[in-house]
């Protein structure tokens, strides 16, 4: 299909014409439903002014030599392309979206990125499989999570999905290290990012800690309640991980943020997968008064290459790591792999064109200071 290669004057935007079905009843109440698929079809008048006459007649020639008023054609309008458009809002139910431009519905398009603004906050979205290796992921009382020296409250306040389920990691009074972890066979190599929501409570420090076979680790230090990473450490055959800390919102009357450290593995095989308690000085290792932090959404990503950060939340898991490929596109629609909660909007960004017929269009005309202009009306036709 022919694409339409020149661009009309600054200030052209579409009139869209509504198809609409309407049933009346008596007492002034009427029903009304969309006319068909495409209910919702633009059409443009445009001019193209203080051209040169070789230029306009070029134009005027495109339309007739592209038999342009019965042969539709490629046009990608005055926007130029989609940055941060807006083509859906979720509704925990519909997976498959169709891409818009400008409001309208497109006939091509070349996606660059999807994101998705949630409970998470605006999140670049992947067309890549992504996976969280962590298990019970949300139940940190399950025996797939070893308790040192602490105990866990299941299920004390609400997580940032909106769920009763935030559990409070409880420190005893020995004086040791404070805190939960689970074993995952890491590949040396590899990228490792780790990740949890933790709500600061009468404990409002904490660290990571990834602990390699080899003796090697990556650790980070983190004052949650002033949202900082306070320190970031490595040892052994581990290089410098990066950690982040970042805000989600307030649940329960406390702000909730994501915790995360990500580095390359050192070595293959059994690594410990550490989150600690630290007392007030910022100090892993103390004797405990019983104060807690609470914490949820536990994230393992393996051979993470995709993103130099923790990415969106997977889960819950349970037995078993869960993957996910957050969306897939097809021409102009995007399917995601799960469907986006209720509320959620959806934004991409890329070019596109829209399809359509010349419905008319002038011959040039010369107009003053030796210029000349054509003027022509597109109608939007389906893709």
């Amino acid at each position: 299909m022919a694409t339409f290669p020149y661009s009309p004057d600054w200030g052209a935007t579409p009139d869209l014409q509504p198809r609409v079905l309407q049933a009346k009843f008596d007492d002034g109440y009427d029903q009304r439903a969309a006319d068909g698929l495409n209910d919702l079809l633009a059409t443009w008048k445009l001019t193209f002014s203080r051209r040169t006459q070789a230029e306009a007649t070029a134009i005027a020639a495109w339309f007739a030599r592209h038999r342009a008023h019965v042969t539709a054609f490629d046009w990608a309008g005055p926007f130029g392309g989609a940055t941060a458009e807006q083509f859906g809002t979720g509704d925990g139910v519909t997976k498959n979206w169709a891409l818009t431009g400008a409001g309208i519905p497109v006939s091509t398009a070349t996606v660059t990125s999807i994101w998705r603004n949630d409970w998470q906050g605006n999140q670049l979205l992947y067309s890549v499989s992504r996976s969280n290796a962590a298990l019970y992921s949300e139940q940190f009382d399950n025996a797939a999570w070893t308790k040192f020296n602490s105990t866990i409250l299941a299920n004390v306040s609400v997580a940032p999905d909106g769920t009763s389920t935030m559990d409070a990691v409880v420190e005893n009074a020995t004086n040791a290290l404070h805190g939960v972890s689970q074993t995952y066979s890491a590949v040396a190599g590899q990228k490792i990012c780790l990740s949890y929501f933790v709500k600061p409570n009468t404990r409002t420090k904490c660290s990571l800690v990834i602990n390699y076979s080899d003796g090697g680790y990556q650790q980070a230090y983190f004052d949650v309640a002033g949202a900082s990473v306070t320190s970031n450490t490595s040892a052994g055959g581990a290089a410098l991980g990066v950690a982040s800390i970042s805000y989600v919102g307030v649940f329960s009357g406390l702000p909730v943020y994501r915790v995360s450290l990500a580095g390359v593995a050192s070595a293959s095989g059994a690594t410990s997968i550490e989150f600690r308690l630290c007392d007030s000085s910022g100090n892993q290792t103390y004797a405990g008064v019983g104060s807690d932090m609470h914490i949820w959404g536990g994230q393992i990503e393996p051979n993470q290459t995709y993103a130099s950060g923790p990415t969106s939340y997977i889960g819950p898991t349970t037995t078993a790591a869960v993957a996910v490929t957050d969306y897939t596109v097809s021409g102009v629609s995007v399917s995601f792999g799960v469907a986006p909660a209720s509320g959620a909007v959806l934004t991409w960004s890329g070019s596109y064109t829209f399809k359509f017929v010349a419905v008319k269009w002038t011959q040039p005309r010369p107009n003053d200071f030796n210029s000349w202009s054509v003027t022509a009306e597109f109608r939007q036709v389906p893709a």
